[in-house]
């Protein structure tokens, strides 16, 4: 990752917008050994959501993160699957032609929709 790692940063931020879960990646926190424990932040949020009748969507922010590993695709997938299973589509906002490339390539694009824009992903929220 590009950015310098912050020994107490949260690996993720989970915000609540219009019902819907937005999980802001941290790139300065984020390392393979982590993803484990993102991934059950993450699935811990869609669940107590669904649970309050939240919204339909998980948008995951890959705002200033360059790549992400085979574990980060993983931790898709599994975000994917959580999120489906109570009632919930997935998007991406913020990630790079790279990313969107690799999620070309392993078909996640096939289970995340893409916001290329704020504005876009602020009207598909409302």
């Amino acid at each position: 990752m590009n950015s310098p790692h912050t020994p107490n940063s949260s690996p993720v931020e989970i915000l609540n917008i219009a019902h819907h879960l937005v999980v802001q990646l941290n790139p300065g926190a984020l390392e393979a050994r982590k993803i484990q424990c993102i991934t059950q932040h993450i699935t811990t949020a869609i669940q107590t959501g669904a649970a309050q009748s939240s919204g339909r969507y998980v948008v995951l922010a890959f705002t200033n993160i360059p790549l992400i590993s085979s574990l980060g695709l993983a931790m898709c997938v599994d975000v994917y699957h959580c999120a489906k299973k109570n009632g919930m589509k997935c998007a991406t906002y913020g990630a790079t032609n790279k990313i969107l490339d690799l999620f070309q390539l392993m078909h996640l694009d096939r289970m995340y929709e893409n916001f290329s824009t704020e504005s876009q992903m602020q009207e598909r929220l409302v």
